[in-house]
């Protein structure tokens, strides 16, 4: 347990929670590397005992973790990944556990090996410790850099084939730290058809300057006395590493690539607020702290992208607002437009694409949420709040609607009415005077009108979490973290 006391608050709690419910667990990474899963900088990567995995799997939901699943091309069965989130630290910790490993190049996950007994024959009661022996180590880890590097196909398409920098270090830290006697015996008991002196081989084989024959050979030695637990046969399980190796590296493959999915699935999260509340640092905070570990887009609804269809409007829009004397009619007015406002025909036509724009880029975040991935939103149309992103055409004056009039505004309250609200709303709020002095360039009394509008949301009646957004950001964005995780 010592080895735990420097770790976040979320490792040791975690740790305290598998020793008190009797977890018999071992860390399958290097002894030595870890003090950086322990401080959240590096995946726990663990093996569990098959028959504990049930009281596992509790522990980690009773700690509010998150299970979350890779895509349907790298998901291993007897694996499960889960993220928790560390609000003290401010940071995600990362649990992958198998219960019955699978190991080979990455493009497979071909090779199953049964080493559980050998990893946890220590732990025939219940344990505390993390670690396991490191002459285990060292023949798992042996046998994992030959099959992971010592293939044809692993070879040839990505010119590899020796292991890196720190792969090296680890090899050498389990030499020295292992009794040789003692590793040939438990290889000769894993490796019953094959002598001992095929380990000495094995590893001359990873060193620095050894031949690639003679590391494929190996390789192919290793594969040959595990054959009959590979999850697919010999030709099958090459043809396809050698698929996903070019697969994998097309531009349409790129971003997908190490992401997870939520097992919870999608949702969208929408940040609301006035000018000045830090809508657009939140959103980007939020990213920054999910895209590492989870698949995570973020949308702009407040300035959608133009589509193919409306650019060529708002393309002449904008043209002729730069070569007109009528740059006051474009401006959007804060009540119903005059008499002498009435001839803005083109800010109508523009209220109502840029409706259109909304609703696709609402369109293009649901079906992201439908495939899994969290979608950040900066900005979002709702009824309450209306000076941002609201309802525009409907503002203009009742004696004023001609046919042409009526129906762009019907067609734009068409476009937001089928906007639906987010599963997780959140609004900043901040005074207007704070607002004014965080965006000083921006006319006054429409940074005060749209700040006092969101103070007088009711949050309550639509579902939102009202954020102080006067607070210092730092503060800010570790409540959105705490608020959106426990929701997630």
């Amino acid at each position: 347990m010592n080895r735990f006391q420097s770790s976040l608050p979320l490792v040791r709690q975690l740790a305290e929670e598998l020793s008190g419910r009797g977890v018999r667990w071992c860390h399958r990474g290097s002894n030595g590397a870890l003090e950086r899963p322990s401080a959240g900088l590096q995946d726990f990567d663990l093996l569990v005992w098959r028959l504990d995995a049930q009281r596992f799997i509790e522990i980690l939901q009773r700690l509010r973790f998150k299970e979350a699943r890779p895509v349907a091309a790298r998901d291993l069965p007897g694996a499960v990944h889960y993220y928790g989130y560390d609000g003290q630290a401010d940071r995600i910790v990362r649990v992958h556990a198998r219960f019955q490993p699978v190991f080979e190049d990455d493009a497979t996950k071909n090779q199953r090996m049964q080493i559980e007994r050998a990893f946890l024959h220590q732990r025939v009661q219940p344990a505390v410790s993390s670690e396991t022996s490191a002459e285990v180590e060292f023949i798992v880890f042996v046998c994992q850099m030959l099959v992971k590097y010592a293939t044809w196909y692993a070879i040839l398409p990505a010119q590899r084939g020796s292991l890196s920098r720190g792969e090296r270090e680890e090899l050498e830290h389990l030499e020295k730290h292992s009794d040789r006697s003692r590793t040939l015996e438990i290889f000769e008991r894993q490796f019953a058809c094959l002598p001992a002196r095929h380990f000495d081989e094995w590893v001359a084989a990873l060193r620095t300057g050894s031949s690639r024959r003679r590391r494929f050979r190996a390789g192919r030695e290793v594969r040959a006395a595990q054959r009959i637990q590979a999850r697919r046969r010999g030709l099958a399980g090459r043809r396809l590493g050698l698929w996903r190796r070019v697969a994998w590296e097309l531009p349409w493959h790129w971003g997908r690539r190490g992401r997870m999915g939520l097992v919870s699935g999608g949702e969208l999260i929408a940040l609301v607020g006035a000018d000045g509340a830090g809508k657009s640092s939140a959103v980007d905070a939020l990213y920054d702290w999910l895209s590492p570990h989870l698949r995570v887009a973020r949308i702009h609804m407040g300035k959608p992208r133009w589509s193919w269809s409306t650019f060529p409007i708002k393309a002449t829009l904008k043209l002729l607002r730069h070569h007109s004397g009528l740059r006051g009619r474009w401006r959007s007015p804060a009540s119903p437009p005059s008499r002498e406002e009435r001839g803005g025909f083109g800010q109508l036509i523009w209220h109502t694409v840029t409706a259109r724009d909304r609703y696709r880029a609402y369109q293009r975040a649901r079906r992201l949420a439908a495939r899994g991935a969290l979608v950040l939103c900066d900005r979002f149309p709702l009824p309450d709040i209306e000076s941002m992103d609201g309802r525009r055409a409907r503002r203009l004056s009742p004696a004023w609607r001609p046919w042409p009039v009526r129906m762009l505004i019907d067609l734009e309250e068409r476009y937001y009415a089928a906007i639906d609200p987010p599963e997780l709303l959140i609004v900043m709020r901040v005074h207007p005077d704070v607002a004014l002095r965080r965006r000083p360039e921006d006319p006054e009394d429409r940074v005060r009108q749209r700040a006092l509008e969101v103070l007088e949301v009711d949050g309550t009646a639509m579902g939102a979490h009202l954020v102080d957004a006067s607070l210092p950001m730092r503060e800010v964005h570790r409540e959105l973290k705490s608020w959106i995780w426990a929701r997630l």
